[in-house]
């Protein structure tokens, strides 16, 4: 009775280890993060740093998470399984985008969102997702450039400005068209007014030498004529004749003068209202973002793998 009783015994110890066994999964786990260099956590314990290699017993799910500075969190729940080979090959989600701003001027100052972030002829940044103003100002010539850009996290954007250049383009343009400028940095109606001034002064100009040459030629026939006369009469009322040709060329040399001051007085007044008013703010030159493409993590069972069903994108 004693053997059997101790048989039994046995049978109940050993049958209750395997229940016990049965209820708990020992799990080969092998992690390696994209970017490397996340460290992992298993039910907030660290376990190191990824690539790395953990080897557990999962009595109940456990949260396993892969943290990495500007980096969202990356969670799994791990949960019990036959006893396995998990593999993990997760891409993280950043938290930011980068903006690089390149200036010619060692004095450049970068606000965003009327915030200074830097100074200096090449600034750069971490920025949150979404839409912001980006100035970039230059105290010695009160100048800036400004824009709006919409940064996505994983992006770098970079800008390139040169006040200088602005400047200098923006005087050509209203050079070879009054107006050009100010059209050129936004400013329509001020461009369209000086546009409209300057050509119609111009105008004026050709018309008055017209009139001028028009009148002169007027005032040859009518000497010739007075010359020509064979009686007192005829030459008094051809003298009076030439004295109104005389004046009406003289009337139409003052008003191309007039025309000729005003038309070069308004180009000047044109280009000093570009360099004034309307070389003080231009654009930044913003290039094509450098995107890193969305990866889809990758966990295999075995010889077999499955892919999870959220898409990391950055």
């Amino acid at each position: 009775m004693r053997n059997i009783g101790f048989s039994l015994f046995f049978l109940v110890s050993v049958s209750a280890f395997a229940q016990n066994d049965s209820l708990r999964s020992r799990i080969h786990l092998e992690i390696n993060s994209s970017p490397q260099g996340a460290e992992a956590y298993l039910d907030g314990v660290s376990e190191g740093i990824t690539p790395l290699v953990i080897d557990t017993v999962i009595e109940h799910p456990q949260k396993l998470e892969l943290r990495l500075e500007e980096y969202e969190p990356w969670t799994f729940m791990l949960t019990q399984h036959p006893s396995t080979t998990l593999r993990l090959d997760p891409t993280l989600t950043p938290k930011y985008g980068h903006l690089e701003i390149t200036n010619r001027s060692p004095t450049a100052v970068l606000f965003v969102d009327g915030i200074q972030m830097g100074e200096g002829a090449f600034i750069s940044g971490r920025l949150s997702g979404g839409k912001h103003i980006v100035e970039v100002h230059q105290p010695d010539a009160s100048r800036s450039a400004r824009s709006e850009i919409t940064i996505t996290t994983g992006q770098t954007i970079q800008a390139f400005t040169d006040m200088d250049y602005f400047t200098l383009r923006f005087c050509a343009y209203s050079v070879l068209v009054p107006g050009l400028g100010q059209f050129a940095d936004g400013s329509h109606l001020v461009g369209t007014g000086f546009f409209v001034a300057t050509v119609s002064a111009f105008y004026a100009i050709v018309y008055w030498d017209d009139e001028y040459t028009h009148r002169y030629n007027a005032y040859t026939v009518t000497l010739g004529k007075y010359l020509s006369a064979t009686n007192v009469s005829e030459a008094s009322a051809l003298g009076a004749r030439l004295q109104d040709n005389h004046n009406a060329i003289d009337q139409a040399k003052r008003n191309r003068k007039t025309a000729s001051i005003v038309a070069f007085a308004l180009h000047g007044l044109n280009l000093l209202d570009v360099i004034c008013f309307h070389t003080t703010t231009s654009s930044l030159d913003i290039q094509p973002p450098q995107n890193s493409k969305g990866v889809h993590p990758t966990l295999s069972f075995a010889n077999h793998s499955i892919t999870l069903g959220a898409q990391f994108h950055f």
